[in-house]
């Protein structure tokens, strides 16, 4: 009989020791007792499968180094050196009371050992088929039927490393260990380390360092970022490269970047090797070797590493060798003592020139007093109370290090109810992923869960939940429970919304795109695909002469190949995207840019005003009062009269504010307000006098207004709207006036007095020449610039309006304050200028001027960056002091944060509607929670309207008395950009009121 074929029976028979079982092989029934062994040094003990020798795992009867099959007895041969010889299996056997079992070679019968068929005391040969007939007494005839020849096993011959084993052919798994980063971040390494770290770059979480055969490389980064509190960080960005691929998670929600470009979940990589999903209310990497990265698009941030990557790796996670005094090692394996050093050591380049590795001397502690009150039930206590409703779930998931961190998080952030629901939250989420539900906590710790439309809580929902790319998910998830929003019946996920099954999007290549969603199916930009209805419309096009195919900021598209920009500033002096420079003082409302006439339908039409006055005694010079950018339906004012206030469809609105599914974002920069689209179109203001737009080339030739056409020639900027060129400034200006109104001027007028002329380059004008000549000054705090942006320019405007202005120093600091902006805009680095007698900046409450602050500036939690201010250059302009977070416009303690409702900031207190007809008032609340009364309507004696740029009830508005045949415009009130207009005429004497929505058509 084949020696192999026995052989490997017995190992499927031993597998099992000690335990009766029965394994069937082509029909052919093998019984298993647990079969000693013989001979070596075991007296007789059975075989165990796997077993250890010499640092390999084996799962049969091995001949190596001994002339005879042989096992170890127990799991480890290295360490307790028990063997014995196998014995072997012959051909099944009939009739006997074996019941067709194998014969077992040797056995014992009547105190003989037989090692073949006998016929003692039987007609014919006959076998025992347990080791030991004299005690088991079964038997069975000898048979000539062979047991099937089994395929060679996969696994002989290879060996695996240190925490692995061999299955099919392959070295696999045996453990895995979880490295966390959470809230603060308190950081958890893979061996049970942990520290905190306030750093707010990017550093290596985990990398493989050893390149081992059969591991399969990767990298994770984790970017930090400040949130209202200047002093601790929190998780921002996670990045994973593996199998070629680089995927990155942010604060996009529902949505990963996927080889820099964004896409929204789940997708599928490397053949199915790499899979990253949503599941609950994170984002879910996984791969085929057993890698799993958890992030919640918010600051928890989970890794899960399998033991084949023992002793292998290095990060902030550590090395992961078992050993958690040993942690803190660098890249090249030096021993380092304390966590900052540590991390440091893992900082990765990212182009943030403002993130810090420490909390820069302030790192903040809490008192004996807060850490008791913030101990109690009604607080982090909740999660260590035995008593309370996660009483099932101390005793397996140990609370201890959740309840340090949220007394901390909780603490240092005033007590601020979200950082404590957060980390309540994250206990919850490792008591469920081990198997224990918990319900009710929300209402006890007062964190209860906003869901979004057509969405509903649920304490323990489908991991998996159903969407438009996974409709058939919840039947097939092998994950627990999860807690969170889940879509109501009827209705599943699209990106992060919940849709009827019937306005779902399309998925094409295996990717998912929402409904009216475009894109390019190919990386050279040829074809242009639309989702309507479900259904992918295609064409055949490329990028314009002007554009170029590129992929930033995760979108690929068509760019633009140039900018140009337009600038109005001190006196006004304008400067065309065409570089044409001219002054113009009129002080009525005019056009800046616009899109004239344009057959490109892909051109997204905008509009730009500004409105100008007379500011002081001279009349012949005027400033910029106010901006208005009309786009994608909306118009949104900066004016002078609310400095820091921007106006948004007649009413005033918080910033940072994200419109049109994040095409158009209104945010502040530095001292100015900028608007922003995604097509490439900026303005900002600084609510002074200085204005700019910024087009992308696209809209060459097709612009007009003070700005000029764009078509690269700036000789012919001077045109009016009928295509004539202008004698003079004067005339241009006025030809693009928007309104007539008789309260502005287009030209200059004294008021029957001479106007002031200056001449830049009189003698008379020396005393201002010299302030002015900073701006110039080869050795000053503008000499970077001076090789980016031509400062001769400025300083002739600076000269002009100090003349003009007889010397008054808000001149010289309009000019000062024009050409640091522009400096800053070019990415010159601008030294400090401003000092306690040279143009002080007075900033409010709770802040303090910085010549070049951070773009990303610390806003309340819960309150969105602007789109891509990690790589916006920095803007001068006033900061909040540590300890406070910008809100709106004003720098408060944390605790005084506001609400986010919807995507939209509101403050403490502040009372909003849910619609234009004030159906369902909300306020928001001194905990950051948002109240609403659904069935509110405005009182018998009031009307919805919008009052002082604020939407709500009030008493109907009274008309003033009209004249007769004469039209009227009277402001609201002051501050407001909704006009009553109140219209007679002789042949009806009763006046016509209508409400004039937008920027003031005459002001």
């Amino acid at each position: 009989m084949d020696t192999k074929t026995l052989l490997f029976c017995l190992t499927a028979v031993i597998v099992s020791v000690g335990v009766t079982n029965a394994t069937s092989y082509g029909g052919v029934i093998i019984h298993t007792d647990g079969n000693p062994t013989i001979n070596g040094n075991a007296k007789g003990a059975v075989c165990v499968f796997p077993f250890v020798y010499k640092r390999t795992m084996y799962w049969k009867c091995t001949s190596i180094n001994h002339n005879k099959p042989w096992c170890a007895t127990t799991h480890n041969y290295n360490r307790n050196k028990r063997w014995g010889e196998c014995i072997s299996l012959g051909n099944p056997t009939i009739n006997g009371n074996a019941k067709g079992a194998v014969c077992v070679f040797p056995f014992v019968y009547k105190r003989t050992m037989y090692w073949k068929c006998t016929s003692i005391n039987h007609n014919k040969p006959w076998c025992a088929t347990t080791y030991n007939f004299d005690k088991d007494k079964r038997w069975g005839e000898c048979t000539d039927l062979v047991v099937p020849t089994p395929s060679p096993d996969p696994c002989d011959g290879i060996t695996c490393g240190e925490k692995q084993e061999c299955k099919r052919g392959a070295c696999v798994h045996t453990s895995e260990e979880t490295c966390s980063a959470l809230g603060d971040p308190h950081y958890r390494t893979f061996d049970g380390k942990r520290y905190d770290f306030q750093g707010t770059c990017t550093y290596t979480m985990a990398e493989v360092l050893k390149k081992e055969a059969g591991l399969v490389p990767f990298t994770v980064l984790a970017k930090n970022n400040h949130r209202g509190n200047k002093w601790v960080a929190y998780v921002r960005k996670v990045t994973v490269t593996v199998y070629n691929h680089t995927v990155t998670i942010s604060e996009k929600r529902a949505r990963a970047e996927v080889d820099g470009e964004i896409v929204y979940l789940p997708v599928s990589l490397a053949g199915g090797k790499l899979q990253v999903v949503h599941r609950g209310r994170n984002a879910v990497l996984t791969t085929k070797f057993g890698l799993k990265v958890t992030y919640d698009w918010n600051m928890m941030l989970r890794i899960t590493a399998p033991s084949s990557y023992f002793r292998t790796l290095g990060g902030l996670c550590g090395n992961y060798n078992g050993d958690r005094k040993d942690e803190w090692t660098t890249r090249s394996g030096s021993r380092l003592s304390s966590a900052l050093e540590f991390a440091k050591s893992w900082k990765m380049q990212d182009g943030d020139l403002f993130c810090y590795d420490d909390c820069r001397g302030k790192c903040p502690s809490c008192s004996a007093a807060q850490k008791n009150e913030f101990s109690g039930v009604e607080y982090c206590g909740l999660i260590t109370d035995t008593k309370s409703v996660f009483a099932k779930c101390i005793n397996k998931v140990d609370p201890g290090m959740f309840f340090d961190n949220c007394v901390y998080d909780t603490c240092i952030n005033n007590g601020i109810r979200s950082f404590l629901c957060d980390n309540i939250e994250n206990y919850v989420d490792e008591c469920m992923a081990a198997g224990i539900k918990i319900n009710g906590w929300r209402t006890l710790a007062n964190c209860p869960m906003d869901c979004p439309a057509n969405s509903h809580y649920e304490a323990c929902g489908p991991a998996c939940a159903a969407s438009c790319a996974e409709r058939n998910a919840p039947s097939t998830c092998q994950e627990p429970c999860v807690e969170g929003c889940q879509c109501n019946k009827g209705f599943v996920l699209s990106g992060e919304t919940c849709v009827p099954v019937s306005s779902c999007g399309c998925t094409s290549g295996g990717r998912y795109y929402p409904p009216g969603q475009t894109f390019w199916a190919d990386n050279t930009c040829t074809k242009k695909c639309t989702c309507t209805s479900g259904t992918l419309q295609c064409t055949v096009t490329k990028c314009k002469s002007s554009e170029v195919c590129s992929l930033r900021n995760g979108v690929r598209d068509c760019y633009p190949l140039s900018y140009g920009t337009c600038r109005g500033s001190g006196d006004p002096h304008y400067r065309s995207f065409d570089g044409k420079k001219f002054d113009f003082q009129g002080t009525c409302t005019y056009l800046l840019s616009k899109v004239i006439s344009t057959t490109d339908p892909s051109l997204k039409p905008f509009e730009v005003q500004v409105q100008n006055e007379n500011r002081g005694r001279n009349k012949a010079v005027a400033y910029t009062k106010t901006a208005l950018i009309k786009v994608y339906g909306h118009t949104i004012v900066l004016s002078s009269d609310n400095p820091g206030r921007v106006m948004l469809n007649n009413t005033f609105v918080n910033l940072p504010l994200a419109l049109e599914n994040g095409r158009l974002s209104i945010f502040r920069r530095g001292r100015a307000g900028v608007v922003k689209t995604d097509f490439g179109l900026e303005m900002q203001f600084d609510w002074r006098s200085y204005v700019s737009v910024t087009v992308p080339s696209t809209y060459q030739g097709v612009l007009g207004g003070l700005c000029g056409n764009f078509n690269g020639h700036g000789n012919d900027d001077m045109l009016t709207p009928n295509k004539t060129p202008a004698k003079n400034p004067t005339e241009f200006g006025e030809s693009w006036k928007v309104k007539n109104d008789s309260r502005c001027k287009d030209t200059e007028k004294c008021e029957g007095k001479t106007c002031l002329k200056c001449d830049i380059n009189s003698k008379q004008n020396e005393p201002f020449q010299k302030p002015c000549s900073i701006l110039t000054d080869k050795t000053g705090p503008f000499k970077d610039c001076h090789s980016k942006e031509d400062p001769e320019q400025y300083y002739e405007d600076c000269v002009y309006d100090m003349c003009m202005y007889q010397g008054h120093s808000s001149a010289l600091c309009n000019a000062l304050s024009t050409y640091t902006s522009v400096c800053q805009e070019a990415k010159a680095r601008i030294d400090v200028w401003r000092t306690e007698s040279l143009c002080p900046l007075a900033c409010k409450a709770n802040s303090h001027y910085e010549a070049c602050p951070s773009s990303c500036s610390a806003m309340c939690p819960g309150t969105d960056e602007p789109e891509g201010c990690e790589n916006t250059p920095c803007s001068e302009g006033c900061e909040c002091d540590d300890g406070f977070a910008l809100s709106d416009e004003q720098c408060v303690p944390q605790e005084q944060c506001g609400c986010v409702h919807k995507g939209r900031y509101y403050q403490q207190g502040q009372v909003f509607f849910l619609d234009d007809q004030c159906k369902g008032r909300c306020v928001c609340g001194n905990d950051g929670r948002v109240q609403c009364q659904s069935d509110f309507s405005c009182g018998p004696n009031e009307v919805c309207r919008i009052q002082d740029g604020a939407e709500g009830c009030f008493p109907p508005p009274q008309p003033p008395a009209p004249y007769l045949g004469q039209d009227t415009i009277t402001p609201l009130t002051t501050g407001t950009s909704a006009f009553l207009a109140t219209v007679c005429t002789k042949w009806q004497r009763s006046p016509k009121t209508m409400m004039v929505k937008g920027f003031p058509s005459v002001w």
